[in-house]
């Protein structure tokens, strides 16, 4: 089984300054992943180890996306880009922006109930993109700037292991604290509730970045002026998407800004479904933009 080191799942600090919360954290954490705690379903990641592709597609991380991964026509992104593949998320790394430019999930509803926590967890380089590629906690610091999910961590509660691989910075940008706190928040927790009402939904998340030149905080560390999150149904083969500013005066109303796939597409030149034929990618992210009906919030904790 792929283990991953203490500073991979940023824990060595806990470790050090809090040793008695640390012990009760770890034997929790056993429990768990030891298959004793019954009230909770049993993990089913994939058994795949984490792994990175630089300038090329990684064809060994196929779980995550239902009408393939995103595609980008641009060559000098692609030649430049890492995809990254962990345990709950994969995902299109651009050392130019600093940021990814789109994480994909299976949400599946058996996984999103557990007792993993956050709470000794902060984002950490990744183990597996060079460091001179990446951001570092400093960037963030006094910027004005969270350091936002894409693959939330509250999306893989089953899963200590997958729920720490969300805090690398392969997987954050700089996201605004109003919308991360409160709309991306609220958009997030509905996401985790239509998944668990239908059973399984693919997500992808990303940045939308229009300004140029960039604003950008720190270390070169790109600022979008949006964010998307796209929503699609395996069994209906239907689909939704949203695109919320970037803005510390974003509306609290995350459903206002619900859009048609195809829209996100033009704002961010990707190709969300590359499988589809024409005619049904059409009919898709054309015609059922608005159809979804999203609950305010999750209704599960």
């Amino acid at each position: 089984m792929f283990r991953l080191s203490e500073d991979r799942l940023g824990l060595t600090h806990c470790m050090k300054n809090y040793p008695f919360r640390f012990l009760i954290f770890t034997l929790i954490s056993f429990i768990a992943s030891s298959g004793q705690a019954e009230a909770f379903e049993t993990e089913k990641y994939s058994a795949n180890p984490a792994s990175i592709t630089h300038g090329r597609p990684n064809l060994n991380c196929p779980q995550f996306q239902v009408f393939g991964y995103p595609t980008l026509s641009d060559s000098k992104i692609l030649r430049r880009a890492f995809y990254t593949c962990r345990s709950g998320y994969a995902g299109l790394y651009d050392p130019a922006e600093r940021t990814p430019l789109w994480i994909a999930e299976h949400l599946m509803k058996n996984n999103l109930q557990g007792i993993a926590e956050r709470e000794f967890l902060d984002f950490i380089p990744d183990p597996d993109i060079p460091s001179g590629a990446l951001p570092k906690p400093a960037d963030y610091a006094k910027s004005g700037y969270d350091k936002g999910h894409m693959a939330p961590a509250a999306d893989f509660k089953s899963s200590q292991t997958a729920m720490a691989e969300t805090f690398q910075f392969a997987n954050a940008i700089p996201q605004a604290p109003h919308s991360n706190r409160h709309t991306w928040k609220q958009l997030e927790d509905s996401t985790r509730e239509v998944a668990y009402r239908r059973g399984e939904i693919y997500v992808i998340s990303g940045p939308i970045f229009s300004d140029s030149p960039r604003e950008k905080i720190r270390n070169s560390v790109s600022i979008p002026t949006a964010v998307f999150k796209i929503l699609i149904d395996p069994k209906t083969k239907t689909m939704t998407g949203f695109v919320v500013p970037n803005s510390h005066s974003v509306d609290k109303e995350f459903r206002v800004y619900q859009v048609k796939v195809r829209e996100i597409e033009k704002l961010t030149g990707l190709n969300f479904n590359p499988s589809l034929g024409q005619t049904e990618a059409d009919r898709l992210e054309v015609t059922t933009g608005g159809d979804w009906l999203m609950p305010k919030g999750s209704l599960r904790r």
